[in-house]
Parts: C-alpha cells; structure tokens; sequence
C-alpha cells in the first residue's frame, strides 16, 4: 500500500505494517539495475574476449576468467534487488555485501556498479535504513 507522508514523502507499506523507506526502494532499484548492467558487461566482455581469443590464435582466451567475476556478481544483485522490491524487505539482511561486490567491480571498468556501490553503502549507513532493517521501522 502506498501513503504519502508529510514533506511529501513516500512510503510503501508491507503486509505486516512495517513501513518501507523510500531509501531502500532506491537501494532495491540501483541493486537491480546494477546487476543487469553487470550481467550484460560480462556478456560483453566474453563475446569480446572470445573475438580476441580466435584472431590471437588463442592467446587472448587468457582473459576470459575476466568475465566470470561481473557474471556473478550481476546475478547475485538482480536476485538481491528483486527480493528487496518485495514487501517483506524488512527481513531480508541488508545489501552491504553485494554493495561492496560492485565496487569491486571496477576491475572490469565498471564505473556504474561503482557509483552504485558507494551510494548503496552511504544509504545503508543511515539510522533509517538500519533501524528498517532491524525490524524497527
């Protein structure tokens, strides 16, 4: 159920009546879109490495375990940030490891998964966001 708040403020909330800030939305949403990115760079850089592979006579293969890393890292957070877009978010852990997952990801030159990284983990450090995560929304 949707409620505006005061300062304009939107809340979703769950069926258990646990209010869910509009922060872990966003944190859901950058998660999710993170890990599609992720998931589609490493697609990228297999088919890329697999060029470079044939046209080196094979020497190039050398870099394909480049692409297991973002390939993980991608389903992990579209599983992560679908289950957070779920009502019942509240009892999930929080998201720091996938967040710290794609900072890490800059191995790959993943710029997004980075950004996306550093600002899930300033969310999460919120009193909000820990308290929602606690149970005591």
């Amino acid at each position: 159920m949707l409620r505006w708040l005061a300062w304009g403020r939107l809340h979703i909330e769950g069926e258990h009546g646990m209010v869910k800030p509009g922060k872990v939305q966003a944190i859901a949403i950058m998660t999710l879109v993170g890990g599609i990115i992720s998931v589609l760079l490493a697609l990228g850089l297999a088919l890329y490495v697999l060029l470079i592979g044939v046209s080196t006579c094979g020497v190039g293969f050398i870099a394909l375990p480049l692409a297991i890393y973002p390939l993980i890292m991608g389903i992990m957070a579209i599983l992560q940030g679908a289950k957070l877009l779920g009502t019942d978010a509240h009892t999930l852990a929080p998201p720091t490891t996938i967040a710290i997952m794609q900072i890490i990801n800059i191995i790959v030159c993943d710029w997004i998964n980075l950004t996306l990284g550093i600002i899930t983990l300033v969310f999460l450090s919120e009193p909000e966001i820990k308290g929602y995560f606690q149970g005591k929304s």
